[in-house]
């Protein structure tokens, strides 16, 4: 649902802003999508994974809060001054400069979401009510206040703040709990989860290179309205890919717990996973292809032949992405392999943002479209590779040396 509810608002925002407006508020998205990879700094993983491991005591779960907590508000401050400092000496960007600064709301919001700290303690249903509450509380406000394409900067703002009202929400039923209070933390706290997040962070800058770089070069060499084109299509691919989220964030800490029991028992949970997921996000992947055009004259309100091409080249990214979370964050991960899942990702992101350099000034939206799905798949081939390099087969997820040592 919180995936699917922001694309009620697209159909209208398209027809009320206009493609061009909606074209700057998804360049201003995908600029300040840096920042949240930033912010994270990989906690959403190795956070989670400390929280599950101490879910029954109460002081180290103090001090894991506050630690993050500060360690990612210090990370928010450098971004919003990294972020004035660009958008200041970039004349393109110094335009728009207060769409930027509303859209860093978004920022703000994942910081204060503490996301990671629900999910080690596996109380989804915490991060389902307070993220669906806040995407409510601001599309209704869209369709009230926004009325025309000077009405832009309102939609941002109501675009961005949901997250900020969900981790307002969320921190409220955290110290109802009273599970937790904040605590000074202490230096060697602070420098342990610097370093267990180290892989993973650069492992986010790459894919982040992979999923939010084209977009921004486009907005650099092309006009509004074809940068609003490829946004359109590429918010209903990233709509489809965001359901991969809630479903890894939901088993990674079982996940976890599995291979810390049993390797085949991990395993053979993550093949009925691989298998029932990748057969309904198949079944979606080929809904976005075939049906292409009639998606998007359903949410534009008219044909957009370029969009509509454009969704076809990318329809196959969802599935892609599903497969190469069961192997890389699922089983990378847990089986200790986060040097070789970050430098998976930064082989890819280094060619994604290389092909984006090279041909997005030349062929545009298209060359988007393609790099985009080309990076995608790369990841899943090497994904798998490093996959079977440990012993482990991509295909039937059976523990190859294991077997022989039987």
């Amino acid at each position: 649902m919180n995936y699917l509810l922001p694309l009620i608002t697209i159909p209208y925002l398209v027809r009320v802003i206009g493609i061009e407006k909606y074209g700057l508020i998804a360049f201003a998205m995908a600029f300040n999508y840096f920042f949240i990879v930033v912010s994270n700094y990989g906690f959403h993983l190795s956070a989670t994974h400390a929280v599950s491991v101490n879910r029954t005591n109460d002081s180290k779960l103090s001090e894991l809060f506050s630690s993050v907590m500060l360690l990612k508000s210090i990370l928010m401050l450098s971004s919003f001054a990294i972020l004035l400092l660009v958008v200041m000496l970039v004349p393109k960007l110094s335009n728009n400069y207060l769409l930027f600064c509303i859209m860093f709301l978004s920022v703000v919001g994942n910081v204060i979401f503490p996301r990671w700290y629900l999910l080690g303690l596996e109380q989804v249903n915490i991060i389902m009510m307070t993220s669906l509450a806040g995407k409510l509380i601001t599309i209704i406000p869209i369709f009230y206040y926004v009325r025309s394409p000077s009405d832009y900067l309102m939609a941002a703002a109501f675009l961005s703040s949901s997250e900020v009202i969900a981790g307002i929400c969320a921190l409220l039923i955290i110290a109802n709990q009273n599970q937790i209070r904040l605590v000074i933390p202490s230096v060697n706290m602070l420098r342990h989860l610097l370093y267990d997040g180290f892989y993973i962070f650069i492992s986010q800058v790459a894919v982040t290179g992979v999923t939010g770089s084209n977009l921004f070069i486009l907005g650099l060499f092309a006009n509004p309205a074809t940068i609003g084109s490829f946004a359109l299509a590429e918010k209903i691919i990233k709509s489809a890919t965001g359901l991969v989220g809630p479903i890894s964030e939901a088993i990674y800490p079982r996940v976890g717990l599995l291979f810390h029991e049993s390797r085949d028992k991990a395993l053979k949970f993550l093949r009925k996973v691989a298998v029932l997921g990748g057969s309904l996000f198949l079944f979606g992947c080929c809904c976005l292809f075939f049906g292409s055009n009639i998606i998007i004259f359903l949410i534009a309100g008219e044909s957009i032949a370029q969009a509509s091409l454009m969704l076809q080249i990318m329809a196959v990214i969802p599935l892609s992405v599903f497969l190469d979370n069961i192997y890389g964050t699922q089983i990378l991960l847990n089986i200790d392999m986060k040097k070789a899942f970050m430098n998976i990702i930064i082989v890819s992101g280094i060619f994604s943002l290389t092909c984006g350099l090279i041909f997005i000034p030349l062929f545009q939206a298209y060359a988007c479209a393609y790099v985009f799905l080309v990076s995608e798949v790369l990841i899943l081939l090497l994904m798998m590779f490093a996959v079977r390099w440990c012993g482990i087969s991509p295909f039937t997820f059976v523990d190859n040396k294991n077997s022989l040592k039987k």
